[in-house]
């Protein structure tokens, strides 16, 4: 007798494996951290993973929420740290973001005080503005007679 259904052939059969078995498949048994799969895997091994901790496929890219052409299947562990780094490096992209915002403000408030104590026309007075607001030179800024306030946060 044949292993081979007569009925069905052999690419038309099913077969049953615990969804470890297929994610580490997919991972090559915890060599790669992610991988790009095909979408009908990734939405069976989604499925089947329901809440497990297993692993976690990803379906949409995390800046631009699109959707991506082959989801990632991530190691569940590296895809946690994955997202702990990227929270952090936003967290620092902000801050800098800020921090930047606040030494325009500053300078573009220097500026003005700037060109008029010196007689350099204000475009060409960004460079000094720029030393003395991050060098924190505010007794320059009351020997030229500023009379504005600087910002330390917005």
């Amino acid at each position: 007798m044949s292993i081979f259904s007569p009925k069905k052939k052999p690419e038309d059969r099913n077969i049953t494996l615990p969804i470890k078995r297929v994610v580490n498949g997919f991972l090559g048994q915890g060599y790669w951290e992610s991988r790009p799969i095909d979408k009908e895997s990734a939405l069976l091994i989604h499925t089947a993973l329901k809440n497990e901790t297993l692993a976690y496929v990803q379906f949409e890219d995390e800046d631009t929420l699109k959707e991506l052409d082959e989801p990632i299947l991530w190691d569940y562990n590296f895809w946690v740290n994955s997202q702990e780094k990227r929270s952090r490096a936003r967290a620092r992209s902000e801050a800098y973001f800020k921090d930047c915002e606040l030494r325009d403000y500053n300078i573009k408030l220097v500026i003005p005080c700037l060109s008029e104590y010196t007689g350099i026309p204000e475009d060409r007075c960004y460079n000094q503005a720029y030393k003395i607001v991050t060098e924190k030179k505010y007794k320059i800024l009351k020997i030229m007679g500023f009379k504005g306030e600087l910002k330390e946060k917005l």
